[in-house]
């Protein structure tokens, strides 16, 4: 009797499960990531060649404004391109400018007096002019002079000192100064301011009582000048007028009559309103 055969069974401990799996799975996980790579290398979008430089002479498309010129301009110590450009109604360059004015003395520490002027003028151009004045002085005692009189025992002693008779010269005009202004608005005026340092002489009288003597000295002027202009030939005009001389002083009476007693430098100033014609 014939036993019937069985069929071998293959069987897994239940013991050694556990490290199968994990044999397993450890051999899984250290394929995986060589496998993610590869797939996304063969996914990755593929990389823009980067731009390629211009060629020379290529046109230039950018927005972007180069001031560099601009700003050295501006930072420059000195920009002699530019000027300011002023408009002038009534022009004096080339042309002659005679005036007569009429004013006081100012600081004469003895003296008050008026002051009769002639000035003729040439303008080589708006900014500089040449200039030959002349004028003529009345000059009388003063209140501190006639007081120093009436003094109670000064017996009419007066103070030793000179008068200003005279004056003729010749002065650079520089007018560095140009302007327009309204009054009320009703009406434009032009003027300018003229500066002139120059050179003359002066005739004075020493004072002494029986009998003045006449002296000149030369002398130092600078005389500053306001024209308001009225129309192309006509402006009104002011002075103010500095003179400096030496001036040599005598003795008035007793016993330094007509001795010279001291030189002192006299410093004498002018104030003049007048009227300029242009031709």
């Amino acid at each position: 009797m014939f036993q019937q055969a069985r069929t071998p069974r293959f069987s897994i401990s239940t013991s050694i499960l556990p490290t199968f799996i994990f044999a397993v799975a450890a051999v899984v996980l250290s394929y995986a990531p060589q496998a993610l790579a590869q797939s996304g290398a063969k996914k990755a979008a593929p990389v823009a060649p980067a731009p390629s430089q211009e060629e020379p002479g290529a046109e230039n498309k950018s927005d972007k404004l180069d001031v560099t010129d601009l700003e050295k301009k501006y930072w420059a110590a000195k920009d002699t391109d530019f000027s300011v450009v002023q408009n002038r109604t009534y022009a004096k360059a080339g042309r002659y400018a005679l005036s007569a004015s009429y004013g006081v003395l100012v600081n004469d520490p003895y003296s008050d007096g008026t002051n009769l002027s002639a000035s003729l003028n040439y303008y080589f151009s708006e900014r500089f002019g040449a200039e030959l004045n002349y004028t003529t002085t009345s000059a009388d005692d003063n209140k501190a002079v006639e007081a120093f009189q009436n003094l109670p025992g000064a017996g009419g002693i007066r103070p030793d000192h000179g008068k200003i008779k005279s004056f003729y010269g010749a002065a650079f005009n520089w007018v560095p100064f140009y302007a327009k202004m309204s009054i009320q608005n009703v009406k434009i005026v032009y003027f300018d301011m003229a500066i002139s340092p120059g050179l003359g002489v002066t005739t004075y009288e020493q004072q002494v009582d029986t009998g003045n003597f006449t002296k000149t000295s030369p002398t130092l002027t600078l005389d500053v000048t306001q024209s308001f202009f009225l129309s192309k030939h006509f402006a009104f005009r002011f002075d103010y007028k500095n003179r400096w001389f030496q001036e040599k002083v005598l003795g008035y009476s007793n016993v330094n009559r007509g001795r010279e007693i001291r030189t002192e430098t006299n410093q004498t100033s002018i104030l003049l309103f007048g009227a300029t014609f242009f031709y």
